[in-house]
């Protein structure tokens, strides 16, 4: 789509006449204008009158200019030969009076040149021969460029040395021939880059220069640059920089409260959608592992919708290209051979190598009624940035190659470093084909590469096109178009990150816009000077006879490539003398500031329509901020001799532009800030941190609706946020008045997302916290305000009572707080250390029990690991006032209670677990605080610190897991205590080793008579035997409990065999029984003979084992012929 608007207006019209030309070029701000009869007269553009006339050899078919050396090239034609020359010094009229006819002339790199060479006017020829179809000059480099036949030849622009007077003079070298496939009628040349057109064909590559040797298989490169890239004020490649903090959004946060609790208000399942779907339903959006799903779907692509089948500013017109996107070597049905020129490159290891970057084809339908011409190629160059070059002796290469010094490529520039990209443009009959090309080869993802970024429908066939740095003059049958350029989109993003979150740049999809149409009548040639545009337009006879039927012969190309030679058609005077009848319209070209504010004020005029508006804005930005670059580079480069004849470039105009360019931003965040969509609207950040105002001053520029209620637009929530979460640079909220503004908007009218932003940011919790508090504290005060878990923790955060936390629902308070762990542990900056925040303080007294889950939590999902939550722990216990040494005991016991229990109900094993060293020290710390218990117990816990609720309740002796069977038979023998419960629980776990167990020995060593002794002892002893005396003195019922406690162990069941048989009493003879019976389903006959005394009352239970075994085996035959049945 192209959108019209009419913002282009030049600043005035200055009108002469000039003869018939044959040929144009500018030249700085002068007007070059060749004539059928060997002349080349030049005029300046500013005075719009002829300064004097140059003499050429023969007659001119061609004509460029080269700002590298001043000098003009031409295509001469004499005897159906064509020649190539250069014209130096022409711009001394002293010299042009001195010069004789014919004019002095030389053979680039044969014949010297004058001893005097900037005091006489002479010319050089390049070549001469048959079929010379084109040249071009590299601006950058003063290289020249021929076309003939199949053949390219570059030639290198040098100063050589007079040998007697040891005087400066340019010359010209054959530096490198290309073989080409197809004869270009049309060729350019910038930097290392060629460009190629014929009727039907378009071909862009680039030349490396790259060593080569027998001994290896592969080519090191001369002229690739690296794609990591380097600059003097940024990168076009930034690196991220590391951060050192922990980033706790990147782990997955363990939530024990919620796993451990029940509580139907949050542990429902949350649905995403309500939608019923088939089952058999398959998203086209989303690719699932399993490709059976997409098996006998057949996917049809439709080109009128797919993005890559779109062209920007097409008018649904049918695409006759046929493109091909580099970068590859060898492309099908084209071929190029490049051969090096040893006198240039002596050293026969360095070989030449094409790189398409872009094929285009006109379809073969289309070859009979279309043609492509007007090739056009621009480089664009950032004073900000630069490439940094391959080193040699790189890791990646051989020793033997890394001896090679890198010769200097003729075909780069010294500013190559500083390329950014490439322009390049090219038209059929009626539609335009704009490229863009990086100036570096990158890796891929990174940069925009060759890109096709723009076609444009023209009104009318097209004759001429002209680039500027942000505008698009086309020549067609009905006058003068302009359009805006795309390409300056595509280098900002070629050249610097665009991340949106501190730099920005319009959409590239922004449709391309007719902003200019005048019309023109018999216009044969366009050219571009500093600040004219230049049109020479034939007088009506001569235009009426050029176009027979009303229809265009040609275009200017036409006029500049194929000029009959003869002189019919030529209007002469009375005397003789060729007449002016030619007229020349010299167009001032607004400056980039006039455009501007032209298209600010018809975006004003179209603010109620927001797509033009937009537009006009993006426009207007783009023309600026491609401008500040090029000014930026010209005073660069007019500063350092290679473009002297440019108009001087002030700070004082670049700074004009600059202030502006801020401006633009402004503007265009203040478009964006009013947007409702969220895409659009996050945009707005960006600008105004590119537009370099105060963060005061952009705070105050949003249009707020004050009413009671009154929402924040989006955008402004957006900004907020991202200046308190993520300032980029030197902002900072702690800049006078900006907090308390900030705090005072969303206090007013979005009070959740201050909430949100308390949560996150510890810069705006600590400053202006009394501001913040009055506006939470009036909302808690709301109905229902309490129950809002995050806005209870915010108040809590700067400053507010932390009682409110008894009455917000556990889990929620725990999945809020553990989304922010930062939020429970403060960093210490100095020492690197660690310590709980005021917040976990407020939970440890109000709410201890959700403390002692939530530091579990963060155990669990490794935020801390253990000794370092234990030393936090014990770290605050010590900072504390000595009256809270019980509570912190409670805190410290309930935590490692959750932590292990927590621990062993993930542990799939009932062996002994394997534990660190963190972890072994933490049980017997746990273990002690139960032994100290059993003496001096911990009062009771307050109804407002409940562990847990109902639901989560267990029984003591299931802490750690089941309880062993045995201790059962013992309660009767104790009085049952809740701490001991838990002590003999985590004894019959395993987490309990050896140490552990020795420990409760010894205390009961020092302690005698404690509350469950006997159980303490059976748990944790190895003396089986004296166990088994003090069971059968105080509990005999447990005998048989402990004896299958201790399974297999023989020697334990053979003790108790022989005391029990020792023991006549019948409730001896009953417990021997019940052994014996349960031992023969444990143990072979064998063993049982080993076990058992030598006595005859213990043969029948050697009978009863052997036909238990007998059973066994005859039980084990029948399953495995089952077995074999079956197969």
């Amino acid at each position: 789509m192209v959108r019209v608007l009419s913002v282009h207006h030049f600043l005035a019209q200055d009108v002469s006449n000039c003869t018939k030309p044959v040929a144009t070029a500018i030249a700085d701000n002068l007007l070059l204008i060749a004539t059928e009869k060997n002349e080349i007269e030049v005029r300046d553009l500013e005075k719009m009158e002829k300064i004097y006339k140059l003499s050429t050899i023969d007659r001119v078919v061609k004509l460029v200019y080269s700002t590298i050396g001043k000098y003009v090239a031409t295509i001469e034609h004499r005897d159906g030969i064509h020649f190539v020359r250069v014209y130096l010094n022409w711009r001394n009229e002293e010299a042009l009076l001195k010069a004789q006819l014919p004019v002095r002339t030389r053979i680039a790199s044969v014949t010297p040149g004058n001893p005097q060479p900037e005091q006489c006017f002479e010319a050089v020829d390049i070549s001469c021969g048959n079929n010379i179809n084109s040249i071009g000059v590299c601006q950058s480099t003063g290289n020249l460029i021929m076309a003939r036949g199949t053949m390219l030849t570059i030639y290198k622009y040098s100063l050589a040395t007079q040998q007697q007077t040891k005087a400066k003079y340019i010359d010209f070298q054959d530096c490198m021939n290309m073989c080409l496939s197809y004869s270009p009628t049309e060729v350019r040349l910038a930097e290392d880059i060629v460009a190629c057109l014929t009727k039907s064909m378009v071909h862009v590559f680039k030349i490396k220069l790259e060593f080569f040797t027998a001994h290896e298989s592969t080519l090191h490169s001369l002229s690739m640059y690296s794609f990591s890239s380097e600059s003097e004020g940024g990168s076009i490649d930034p690196s991220p920089t590391k951060s050192k903090s922990v980033n706790f959004a990147e782990r997955i946060i363990l939530n024990v409260t919620e796993r451990r609790r029940k509580e139907s208000s949050c542990g429902k399942e949350r649905k995403t959608s309500v939608i019923r779907k088939h089952p058999g339903h398959i998203l086209l959006s989303q690719r699932t592992e399993e490709e059976e799903y997409f098996r006998g779907l057949n996917i049809i692509p439709n080109q009128l919708v797919e993005k890559e089948q779109k062209e920007l500013g097409s008018l649904s017109s049918p695409n006759i290209l046929e493109t091909q996107i580099g970068p590859c070597e060898n492309p099908p049905d084209v071929s190029v051979a490049v051969h090096l020129v040893p006198k240039v490159f002596p050293d026969s290891r360095i070989q030449g190598t094409p790189l398409t970057l872009l094929l285009s084809k006109i379809s073969e339908a289309e070859l009979n009624v279309e043609r492509l011409q007007l090739l056009r190629l621009s480089p664009v160059y950032w004073r900000e940035y630069r490439v940094k070059r391959n080193k040699e002796g790189s890791s990646s290469r051989s020793s033997s190659s890394s001896s090679f010094s890198t010769p200097h490529n003729p075909l780069q520039s010294a500013m190559y470093s500083h390329l950014m990209s490439l322009t390049f443009m090219f038209t059929s009959t009626y539609e335009g084909y704009l490229y863009h090309i990086p100036g570096h080869l990158r890796r891929v993802g990174k940069g925009v590469g060759v890109k096709k970024i723009g076609t444009y429908p023209f009104t009318s066939p097209v004759e001429n096109i002209v680039l500027e740095s942000s505008l698009l003059h086309a020549l067609t049958d009905t006058g003068l178009e302009t359009y805006t350029l795309r390409s300056g989109y595509h280098t900002v993003r070629e050249a610097q990150a665009i991340d949106n979150k501190s730099n920005a740049c319009p959409p590239t999809s922004t449709p391309i816009c007719l902003i200019g149409l005048r019309p023109f009548l018999g216009v044969e040639a366009l050219c571009l000077g500093q600040d004219r545009l230049v049109l020479l337009a034939a007088p009506e006879l001569e235009a009426d006879r050029r176009k027979p039927g009303g229809k265009s012969g040609g275009g200017a190309g036409s006029v500049v490539h194929h000029v009959q030679l003869g002189n019919s058609g030529l209007l002469q005077g009375g005397d003789g003398e060729e007449l002016e009848d030619y007229t020349v319209y010299s167009l001032h070209l607004p400056s980039c500031l006039d455009l501007y504010n032209d298209m600010v004020s018809v975006a004003e005029v179209n603010s109620g329509t927001p797509h033009a508006h937009l537009q006009l804005l993006c426009e207007a930005h783009m023309v600026l901020r491609n401008a500040l670059h090029r000014m930026t580079w010209l005073q660069v480069m007019r500063s350092s001799g290679c473009n002297a004849e440019q108009a001087e470039i002030t700070a004082e105009q670049i700074e004009a532009v600059r202030t502006a360019y801020k401006e633009s931003c402004c503007k265009l965040a203040d478009h964006y800030i009013s947007m409702e969509t969220d895409e659009k609207c996050l945009l707005a950040t960006p600008y105004y941190r590119m537009s370099g105002l105060p963060i005061l001053s952009v705070l105050e520029r949003f249009k707020i609706d004050n009413s009671p209620g009154s929402p924040l637009p989006e955008g402004v929530l957006h900004y907020i946020k991202e200046l308190v979460l993520a300032p980029v640079n030197k902002e900072s909220i702690i800049e006078h008045g900006v907090a308390e503004k900030i705090i005072t908007i969303l206090g007013e009218h979005a009070v959740d997302t201050l909430v949100e932003i308390l949560l996150v940011s510890p810069t705006l919790c600590s400053f202006k916290s009394q501001t913040s508090l009055r506006c939470l504290e009036a909302e808690l005060a709301k109905e229902g305000g309490d129950k809002n878990v995050e806005l209870v923790v915010a108040a809590i955060l700067v400053g507010g009572s932390g009682d409110r936390l008894c009455r917000v629902p556990p889990i929620q308070l725990s999945c809020v707080l553990l989304q922010r762990p930062n939020l429970l542990i403060d960093m210490q900056l100095q020492n690197q250390s660690e310590c709980f925040s005021e917040l976990s303080l407020a939970l440890k007294r109000y709410v201890p029990a959700l403390f002692c889950e939530l530091c579990a939590s963060l155990v669990e999902s490794n935020v801390l690991n253990l000794g370092q939550m234990l030393h936090l722990l014990l770290q605050t216990f010590m900072t504390m006032d000595s009256g809270a040494s019980q509570e912190n005991a409670f805190v410290l016991q309930f935590f490692l209670e959750t932590y292990f229990v927590e621990l062993i109900s993930q542990n799939s094993q009932d062996a002994l677990m394997p534990l660190s060293s963190d972890q072994q020290q933490a049980v017997m710390t746990l273990l002690r605080s139960y032994l100290a218990n059993l003496i001096h117990s911990l009062p009771s816990t307050p109804e407002s610190t409940k562990l847990v609720d109902d639901n989560f309740c267990v029984e003591p002796g299931e802490s750690f897991g089941q309880r062993d069977e045995f201790l059962d038979f013992l309660s009767s023998t104790t009085e049952e205590n809740e701490t001991l419960l838990k002590l003999e629980s985590l004894l019959s776990s395993g987490i309990c080793n050896d140490d552990c167990k020795d420990i409760v020995l010894r205390f009961l060593e020092d302690h005698p008579g404690l509350k469950g002794e006997l159980s303490l002892y059976l748990l944790s002893t190895k003396d089986t035997q004296e166990a088994i005396n003090k069971i059968q003195s105080k509990a005999p019922a447990a005998l048989l409990a402990y004896c299958k406690y201790r399974k297999e162990d023989a020697e334990t069941w053979s003790y108790a065999v022989n005391l029990l048989h020792s023991d006549k009493s019948q409730e001896s003879k009953d417990m021997l029984y019940s052994v014996l019976e349960e031992m023969v389903t444990i143990f072979p006959p064998e063993q049982i003979l080993e076990i058992l005394p030598q006595d005859p009352d213990f043969q029948e239970t050697i009978v009863q084992s052997r036909r238990n075994q007998r059973a066994d085996q005859l039980q084990q035959l029948i399953v495995t012929y089952s077995i074999v049945a079956k197969i």
